[in-house]
């Protein structure tokens, strides 16, 4: 199943079935940034922020040069006055 459809299946309600999809996608391609981008968004999504920053660093922890991602999500928590 491609990560877009996984990202439907998110905005459709149906979290669990979604949850299952995003960590069967971080856990098929542990490499793959989009992965862990994709659960991170949908645990911001959740408002958890806590699982949120967990996958940034297991992504960091993979891809050391994605930086990006915990810039991102600083960025995002910061302007949803999370934690």
């Amino acid at each position: 199943m491609p990560l877009y459809s996984w990202l439907d299946t998110a905005c459709s309600g149906a979290a669990d079935q979604a949850l299952k999809s995003f960590l069967a996608a971080v856990n098929a391609q542990p490499k793959d940034p989009v992965g862990y981008r994709a659960l991170t968004e949908f645990y911001l999504g959740q408002k958890n922020y806590d699982e949120a920053i967990k996958v940034v660093r297991m992504g960091l922890q993979q891809q050391p040069d994605s930086i990006g991602s915990a810039h991102d999500l600083g960025r995002r928590i910061g302007a949803e006055g999370g934690l």
